[in-house]
């Protein structure tokens, strides 16, 4: 049996549950890529399988800030869009306004 299997799970709706299933030594790849993304702003796992043996590659982006939020550490006077949206200009929001 492969010692390096990875099972993520998207949502099925905005809001619901993800989640990520794998051995410790694929979620200790996932996790250093993670990290890795956290520095440089995107990263790639070694290969992993899924338990049929099909592999595959796990990117890894860093989202950040948008524009419109303020920097870390500093606070709007009002709250505004970024404070009610974690994820501003989000598909969902704007497939609702077009």
């Amino acid at each position: 049996m492969p010692e390096s299997i990875l099972h993520v799970y998207a949502q099925d709706f905005p809001r619901d549950m993800s989640t990520v299933v794998g051995t410790p030594q694929a979620l200790r790849a996932l996790g250093a890529a993670i990290n890795q993304a956290l520095k440089q702003g995107e990263a790639h796992t070694v290969e992993v399988e899924d338990t049929a043996g099909d592999g595959y590659v796990v990117r890894v982006c860093c989202r950040r800030p948008h524009r419109s939020e303020p920097p870390p550490g500093r606070h709007r006077e009002k709250p505004g869009k970024a404070e009610s949206d974690p994820l501003p200009n989000s598909f969902w929001e704007r497939l609702g306004t077009r």
